[in-house]
C-alpha cells in the first residue's frame, strides 16, 4: 500500500520540487572567447526559464479557472524546453573542441556526414534557416541513428523515439552582442568549445538508458 501511495503522489506532484538553476558561471574562463556580458545575459535569459517552469508548476497544482489551466498547459512545452535546451547547451561547452577518435559519436558523424568537417558546413546551412531555434543532433533511443534538425522556438519540431544530444542555440540572444548577424563565427566558435565527451556520454549512455525504459515500459 505504501509504494501504491508513494507512486500516486509521484503522479499527481504531490512531492515535486522547485527546479533549480545550474551555475554555469565556471564558463566565463574556460571560454575567453566568448563575450562575458553576452554570456551572462544569456544565464540570466535560461534562470528566466526555470523561474516561468517553477511558476507554472505552481499555478497548476492551485488553479481552478479552466481557461487559464488551458493557458498554462499551452506554455509549459515552451517554458520547460527552453529551460532544458538550454542546459544541454550550456553544458557541453566549456571543452577544447578536441574530437577524440575512438569517441562513438564522432565516428557516427564521419561515417553519416562523410567527415567531420561535412558535419560542420552542414550546422552552418542549417544556421542560414531564417528565425528564432535551436539546431539539434538527435540521437536514436537505441543509440544507433543521428539525425540534425532544426527545432523552432523550443517546443516545435522535436523527433519523436530520438533525444537531442549536441544542442546549439540559434536565438539573437545568443550571438547577436557579438559577432552581429555573423552566425558562422559565433558556430566555429561554439564547435571550439565543445566537449565532446559529453555528447559522446548522451549518445552512448542516454540513448541506451531510454531504449531500457522503453523495453520496461
Amino acid at each position: 500500500m505504501k509504494q501504491i501511495f508513494f507512486f500516486l503522489c509521484i503522479s499527481l506532484g504531490l512531492f515535486s520540487q522547485p527546479y533549480k538553476a545550474i551555475d554555469f558561471s565556471s564558463l566565463k574562463k574556460k571560454m575567453p572567447k566568448m563575450n562575458i556580458e553576452l554570456l551572462d545575459i544569456h544565464l540570466r535569459l535560461y534562470k528566466g526559464y526555470v523561474n516561468q517552469v517553477n511558476f507554472i508548476d505552481s499555478q497548476l497544482q492551485k488553479e481552478n479557472d479552466a481557461f487559464m489551466l488551458q493557458s498554462l498547459r499551452k506554455q509549459y512545452g515552451f517554458e520547460f524546453d527552453g529551460m532544458k535546451l538550454h542546459e544541454l547547451y550550456f553544458c557541453s561547452l566549456g571543452g577544447n573542441g578536441k574530437l577524440g577518435k575512438k569517441n562513438r559519436i564522432v565516428q557516427k558523424i564521419e561515417i553519416e556526414f562523410g567527415s567531420f568537417e561535412n558535419f560542420k558546413k552542414k550546422v552552418h546551412s542549417y544556421a542560414k534557416t531564417r528565425g528564432i531555434g535551436w539546431i539539434i543532433l538527435f540521437g536514436k533511443v537505441n543509440g544507433g541513428d543521428i539525425k540534425l534538425a532544426w527545432v523552432q522556438e523550443h517546443e516545435t519540431g522535436f523527433l519523436s523515439g530520438y533525444v537531442p544530444i549536441y544542442v546549439i542555440d540559434l536565438w539573437e540572444h545568443a550571438y547577436i552582442a557579438q559577432f552581429g548577424l555573423d552566425k558562422c563565427a559565433y558556430l566555429d566558435l561554439i564547435f571550439e568549445y565543445t566537449d565532446w565527451s559529453i555528447v559522446n556520454s548522451r549518445y552512448v549512455n542516454g540513448c541506451n538508458y531510454l531504449k531500457s525504459s522503453y523495453k520496461k515500459m
